[in-house]
């Protein structure tokens, strides 16, 4: 599966179809706010305990090479 399409999954089963929302700012914020969820609380499985925005902040940028 995609990442696009798991990243709908999750955002449809648990946001987006949980909802009525009568309007575009109301669905707005609710997406936003399951974002934030998603990105600094939840663990993600591939990682077992670390949420997507510890492993960005764990990144190191790639060594440039010297011309």
């Amino acid at each position: 599966m995609h990442r696009r399409e798991r990243l709908w999954r999750s955002l449809g089963s648990k946001c987006v179809y949980l909802h009525a929302f009568e309007r575009g700012a109301g669905a707005k914020s609710s997406v936003g706010e399951w974002r934030a969820y998603d990105n600094a609380e939840r663990p993600h499985s591939n990682t077992e305990t670390l949420t997507p925005d510890e492993v960005h902040s764990r990144k190191t940028e790639p060594m440039r090479m010297a011309a």
